[in-house]
């Protein structure tokens, strides 16, 4: 009662799942939509887009605000003990005025012993304290900084920029090309799975159908025992090979789901008639080239990247010009009740900063750069060589894999016939039940064959228009 319970239990789960029947162009809609990699290469490609907008920026006025307040219970004092000052009278004939020296008989100024002119008076500066409040000061303004020559640093970094905004479109084509095979390939393995499950679904019943057929014989003395138990060997056989196709077919549809972002308990049927397009094995018509390839136009664009950074690291060591622009008000500094300071000024500063000598270490950090630009340039020669070896390798496949398509439906039509004669044959008594299973199983590799091979060369057609630079 437990195992029928439990057998139950599972037919139940089994049919509430969710089923619903998917071509290629839906299943790429919905991994265009669901999948992860594509929205994180999405977001890489805004991301790139925002730092563009973000280095831009740099060639506008930086503008800023600041301002300060002084709070202390502490003044600023000072006792001054007082000093002696010399007089000026006015002369007559210029109207300025004049030091009122002391002159000898022969009008030479006196020298006094500590090497100063000797005036013939001197004014009293008597002591006093000098005490200014500095509780209470402020300063706030606005400044803006405008960058006049930076040595091309704003401009290569602004092209740094463009480039990287690129890569990240071209990144974002490469996921949706990777994607698209991979969304071909899971769906094609499931074509293959679905109509694998189909033959050893029809095989079991064809020998089943024997089975019977000799089991009837055997009992009214026909046939002989030994050619019932071949037979049931083969049923048993051909049950196992239904369950892995069942199998099979569970796992490419999990596969799929994963991929384009529905529910792996999703049980997925491909639509019929995606399978009714002809294969041809003439491809002239799919020819294409590896500079449209996404991952060769990245190659291309890190050469530019690492271009620019030479030219960036140049900019360091070029004189770099600015001005900066202040208006500002200042309030504080109180002494005996009056305010030093009460105004707003504005002030203008150019700085000019000229590299002089920096120990070859300019020279040395450009020459690595241009290392790194030629290891790039090398890198992609050698990918571009390996590229055009992957084309003509997928192209010699492809063209093998349409020849392969066109045997098998030969193999398939012979074995058909091979099994209608044979059978014909049994039932008058000339073949064996060996020969009849033989060849009925002949017939299920043939169209097992046959079906692998369709599935085959569609997938290996979509990695030929991927490695031909057609996606």
């Amino acid at each position: 009662m437990k195992k029928i319970y439990l057998l139950s239990l599972v037919l139940t789960v089994f049919n509430t799942q969710a089923q619903v029947v998917l071509s290629l162009d839906s299943c790429r809609e919905l991994a265009g939509k669901n999948n992860y990699t594509l929205a994180n290469a999405s977001l890489t490609e805004q991301k790139a887009n925002y730092e563009y907008k973000a280095v831009l920026s740099n060639y506008l006025p930086n503008i800023s605000g600041f301002g300060y307040a002084l709070f202390t219970n502490r003044d600023l004092i000072y006792n001054f003990s007082g000093a002696y000052l010399p007089t000026y009278v006015p002369d007559l004939s210029t109207g300025k005025l004049v030091p009122n020296l002391l002159l000898d008989p022969n009008g030479q100024m006196i020298i006094g012993p500590d090497g100063n002119p000797v005036f013939k008076q001197y004014t009293l500066l008597p002591p006093m304290e000098l005490k200014v409040k500095i509780d209470g000061s402020y300063a706030t303004g606005l400044k803006a900084v405008q960058p006049v020559f930076t040595g091309f640093k704003i401009l290569t970094a602004t092209k740094m920029a463009g480039i990287a905004r690129k890569m990240a479109s071209d990144n974002s084509d490469l996921c949706a090309s990777n994607l698209m095979v991979q969304v071909e390939e899971a769906y094609w393995q499931l074509v293959r799975a679905t109509e694998l499950e189909v033959v050893a679904t029809r095989y079991l019943e064809t020998v089943k159908a024997v089975e019977k057929q000799v089991a009837d014989a055997n009992a009214t003395g026909f046939t002989l025992n030994n050619d019932l138990l071949k037979v049931q060997v083969k049923v048993n056989e051909a049950q196992l090979m239904l369950s892995k196709a069942q199998n099979g077919h569970a796992l490419a549809a999990m596969n799929l789901c994963n991929i384009i972002g529905l529910p792996i308990s999703t049980l997925v049927i491909p639509d019929k008639a995606d399978q009714e397009n002809d294969i041809k094995s003439e491809i002239s018509l799919i020819e294409g080239s590896i500079v449209n390839r996404p991952d060769y136009r990245l190659l291309d664009k890190q050469i530019e990247m690492k271009r620019a950074q030479v030219k960036l690291i140049r900019s360091d060591y070029l004189p770099h010009m600015g001005v900066a622009v202040t208006y500002g008000y200042i309030n504080g500094l109180e002494m005996d009740g009056e305010r030093l300071f009460n105004s707003a000024n504005t002030s203008v500063i150019a700085q000019l900063s000229v590299p002089l000598f920096h120990w070859g270490e300019g020279y040395h950090k450009t020459e690595s750069a241009k290392a790194d630009l030629k290891i790039a340039e090398n890198e992609r020669d050698n990918l571009h060589h390996l590229m055009e070896l992957e084309k003509e390798q997928y192209r010699f496949l492809l063209k093998d894999a349409g020849f392969r398509t066109q045997l098998m439906a030969k193999s398939l039509e012979q074995a058909a016939e091979n099994v209608k004669v044979v059978k014909d044959r049994y039932e008058l008594g000339l073949e064996t039940i060996t020969a009849l299973l033989a060849a009925q199983a002949e017939w299920q590799k043939a169209w097992a064959e046959q079906i692998e091979s369709w599935a085959d060369y569609r997938i290996t057609k979509i990695k030929y228009m991927k490695a031909a630079g057609n996606l």
